[in-house]
C-alpha cells in the first residue's frame, strides 16, 4: 500500500475513491482507449484498422486478420509515452464567497479562513504511475512497456492460431503534494493488462475470413489523495463544535483548532485489483476484390469484483470532536437519539482500514471499418466505432464494516450511501467516433503512413473532473513501415494526443459545483478551470517468421 499521512473529514472519502476509480476507467474512452496497446501501425493510421488488420495484434483489434498470418511467426513490441495533463485554475464565483461569509460570520473569523490557495493557480503532472502485480503503485517519468506476441499457422491449413500480451487501458500519472490538483488525485492509476489471449483466426473461403479471442487479464487501482470539503458539511460541523466546546467562535472550533473551508482535512490510501478477468472478442473481415475490404469487430464487456484494502487517517481536532461530543452529556443525549432513529454519527476514530470491494464494469466495444487501394500506391482506410459507456450509470464501492464517513453521509446523502456501500450515479454517454489512415507505398519495402482520429470525450460536461480533465480531443500520427525480406517487418510510428475544455463555476458536480450539499465530491466548489490534457507517443513494433 501507498505510505501517506492524510488528516480527515469522513464523508469525503469515498466519494474520492469512486471518481478516482471513474477517472481512471473513463480514461479508456476518452484518453487512451487502444493507445497503450503499442501497435505501430494501428497507431500510425488512427486506429483506422478494423478491416486492415495488424498481424498478430488482430488478437485485440480484429481477430479475423489472423488467418493472413502462415507459419510460425512472433512478435515483439515497445511503447514509450509521455501524458501531461494541466489545470489552469481561476477565480470564484462571487456567490461561493459571500456563501461563506454568511455562514461564518465573515467578521470574527481568523485571518486567512477563507483564502483559498487553488485560485489562480496551475496544476501539472509530474509523471506517470501505474498498478502492476505484485508491485503495487509505482511512479514512473514515462510510459515504458515491452509487450509481445506469437502465432501458429499449419502448412496447408486454413487455421491460424496466436496468443499476445497487450494492455488495453493503462492510465495513471502523480502531482507534486503541494500541488493545487492534489485535492483530486496525488497518485492515482488504473491498469488492465491482458497476460493471456488464446485465439484462432480462420479463412472461410477466399474472400471471407472470422476470427475470435478469449482475453484473460489483470485489473488494478489505485488512489492516493489529499481531500478537502468547501461546502456545507463544515457549517454543520461547526453548530456541534459550539455546542460541545461551549465556545462562541465563527469559525468552526474543533475544541481548540481551526478549520476552514479551504483547509486540507482529509486523505485516502486505496488499492483493489482482480487478477482474472475474463473478456472476448470477435472479428469478420470480408475483401470481395483486391482493392477493397470490410471488417467488424464486437469485444465484449465485462462486469468485476476489484478486491483490495484502505486506510483513511483522521485529523486529529477532527476526530477529537467527534470523541468530545459523545462524552458530553448534551452530546450523548443527541447520539443516542440519532443512532435511534437509524443514522448514528462518526464515532471519532483516528484511523478506518479494512478491505474494500468495487464493482467494476468494462464498456463492450463496436468497430466497423472499409480499406480501399485507392491507387497501386496509396490506400485509404476508415473506421467507425463506439465503446458503450452507458453502463457506467453508477459506481458501488463496499467496505467490510461500518465506517464513520458513510454514517454521516447517510445523514446528508441518504440516496447515496448505506452503512458499508456507496453508490456513485455516472451518467456516462455513448459517443461514436471515427478515424482515418493513409498508405503509401513508398518503394516495394517501404511504406509511409498518416492518421488523424477525433476522439469526443463521453463524460458529460457536467460531470468533468480535475482528477482526469479530458474533453474532445485529436489524435494525429505518422508512421513507417519497412520490410526487410519476405520474413522480417518493422513498424515505427509517432502520435501526439490534445484536448482541452473550459469548465465554468458550478458547470461540474464531480469538481466546481456551487451545491453546497454535494459531499461526495466538489473540491472546488464555484471555480473556473481550463484544463488541458497531452500526450506523445512512440511505438515499434517488429515481427517475424522463426
Amino acid at each position: 500500500m501507498m505510505e501517506y499521512r492524510m488528516r480527515g473529514l469522513h464523508y469525503s472519502i469515498p466519494t474520492v475513491i469512486v471518481i478516482s476509480i471513474l477517472n481512471a476507467r473513463e480514461a479508456q474512452g476518452a484518453l487512451i482507449e487502444n493507445l497503450t496497446v503499442g501497435n505501430a501501425k494501428a497507431l500510425a493510421l488512427g486506429h483506422a484498422v478494423t478491416a486492415d488488420p495488424p498481424g498478430i495484434d488482430s488478437v485485440h483489434f480484429n481477430p479475423a486478420g489472423l488467418a493472413k498470418l502462415s507459419g510460425e511467426q512472433r512478435q515483439i513490441k515497445l511503447i514509450v509515452g509521455s501524458f501531461d495533463i494541466r489545470v489552469d485554475f481561476g477565480e470564484h464565483d462571487p456567490i461561493v464567497d459571500q456563501y461563506f461569509s454568511d455562514a461564518y460570520a465573515a467578521d470574527a473569523v481568523p485571518a486567512g479562513t477563507f483564502d483559498d490557495p487553488v485560485v489562480n493557480t496551475t496544476s501539472r503532472t509530474s509523471g506517470a504511475a501505474f498498478v502492476l502485480p505484485g508491485e503495487g503503485l509505482v511512479k514512473l517519468p514515462a510510459i515504458v512497456a515491452p509487450l509481445g506476441g506469437a502465432s501458429y499457422q499449419a502448412p496447408g491449413s486454413k487455421v491460424t492460431f496466436a496468443t499476445n500480451v497487450y494492455s488495453p487501458t493503462a492510465a495513471g500519472y502523480y502531482r507534486d503534494k503541494d500541488d493545487p490538483g492534489r485535492f483530486l488525485g496525488e497518485e492515482v492509476s488504473f491498469s488492465r493488462i491482458t497476460y493471456f489471449s488464446p485465439s484462432v483466426g480462420v479463412q472461410v473461403t477466399d474472400t471471407l475470413s472470422v476470427g475470435a479471442s478469449l482475453g484473460f487479464s489483470y485489473q488494478g487501482v489505485g488512489v492516493g489523495m489529499t481531500l478537502r470539503v468547501p461546502n456545507v458539511g463544515l457549517v454543520f460541523a461547526e453548530g456541534l463544535a459550539k455546542a460541545v466546546c461551549e465556545q462562541d467562535v465563527p469559525a468552526i472550533n474543533f475544541c481548540g483548532g481551526h478549520v476552514g473551508p479551504y483547509t486540507e482535512v482529509s486523505g485516502l490510501e486505496l488499492e483493489a485489483e482482480e487478477v482474472l478477468s475474463t473478456t472476448f472478442n470477435l472479428g469478420v473481415l470480408w475483401e470481395p476484390t483486391a482493392w477493397l475490404a470490410l471488417g467488424f469487430t464486437y469485444q465484449s464487456g465485462a462486469t468485476d469484483t476489484l478486491k483490495g484494502s484502505y486506510k483513511v487517517s483522521y485529523d486529529s481536532n477532527w476526530s477529537g470532536m467527534w470523541q468530545q461530543l459523545r462524552q458530553d452529556n448534551a452530546g450523548a443525549v443527541l447520539t443516542d437519539l440519532t443512532a435511534a432513529l437509524g443514522f448514528p454519527l462518526p464515532y471519532g476514530e483516528t484511523v478506518e482500514k479494512g478491505d474494500v470491494e468495487v464493482e467494476l464494469p468494462t464498456p463492450a466495444h463496436y468497430a466497423v471499418g472499409i480499406s480501399v487501394q485507392l491507387t497501386p500506391a496509396i490506400k485509404v482506410n476508415v473506421d467507425y466505432k463506439m465503446s458503450d459507456w452507458q453502463v457506467w450509470e453508477d459506481l458501488e464501492i463496499t467496505f467490510d464494516q461500518d465506517v464513520d464517513f458513510l454514517q454521516l453521509a447517510r445523514i446528508v446523502q441518504p440516496s447515496a450511501a448505506e452503512m458499508r456501500v456507496l453508490r456513485m450515479p455516472m451518467q456516462f454517454e455513448n459517443v461514436w467516433n471515427w478515424g482515418v489512415g493513409i498508405e503509401y507505398q513508398y518503394s516495394d519495402n517501404l511504406a509511409l503512413r498518416l492518421g488523424y482520429e477525433p476522439r469526443p470525450s463521453s463524460i458529460p460536461e457536467d460531470k468533468h473532473t480535475v482528477l482526469l480533465p479530458v474533453g474532445d480531443g485529436e489524435l494525429y500520427a505518422t508512421g513507417l513501415s519497412y520490410q526487410f525480406d519476405a520474413n522480417e517487418t518493422l513498424d515505427l510510428s509517432l502520435a501526439y494526443f490534445s484536448a482541452t475544455r473550459s469548465t465554468a463555476a458550478g458547470k461540474s458536480d464531480t469538481s466546481n459545483s456551487l451545491n453546497q450539499y454535494l459531499f461526495i465530491y466538489n473540491p472546488y466548489m464555484g471555480t473556473d478551470y481550463d484544463s488541458d490534457v497531452t500526450a506523445i507517443i512512440f511505438a515499434l513494433s517488429y515481427q517475424s517468421k522463426f
